[in-house]
């Protein structure tokens, strides 16, 4: 890793240099566009192009009643693994405890960072990971994406 000093350019412009032989590598010139991309840290990170978001990819389960809980919360799992970052359960109100109990229980798998959204028939992904960064670059996912 480099570091760069930071300059105060007019007052109110902050300014970095960056690496000629990255700039020559990038194939930009003086006056072409840079993109800067926050990270989820708090670091940004300097683009040649835009970087191509990955559409947020929706799972929807629609549980009636005959669920039991090893494969509602299968089906979760499965879901996350298929690279959904967003899941959805639509159940009858009077599955709600049931509902909720097997959300809690993916909430809690490994990796996870809570169930938000439970009591309105929501489950958030195991973790929000930025899919386009998948190392595992799984395509596709269980069928039903909406």
């Amino acid at each position: 890793m480099e570091g760069r000093k930071l300059q105060l350019t007019g007052g109110s412009t902050y300014v970095v240099s960056l690496p000629k032989r990255w700039v020559l590598d990038a194939g930009l010139k003086a006056g072409d566009t840079v993109f800067l991309e926050t990270e989820g840290d708090g670091a940004v990170s300097v683009r040649p192009r835009p970087a191509d978001k990955v559409p947020m990819r929706r799972r929807l389960f629609e549980e009636k009643g005959e669920e039991r809980r090893d494969h509602l919360l299968r089906k979760l799992i499965g879901a996350y693994i298929g690279g959904f970052s967003f899941i959805e359960i639509r159940f009858p109100s009077e599955m709600a405890p049931f509902v909720r109990k097997v959300a809690r229980e993916f909430s809690r798998h490994p990796g996870s960072v809570g169930h938000r959204g439970a009591e309105r028939g929501e489950v958030p992904p195991a973790h929000a990971l930025d899919r386009s960064r998948d190392a595992r670059g799984c395509p596709g996912g269980p069928p039903d994406a909406r």
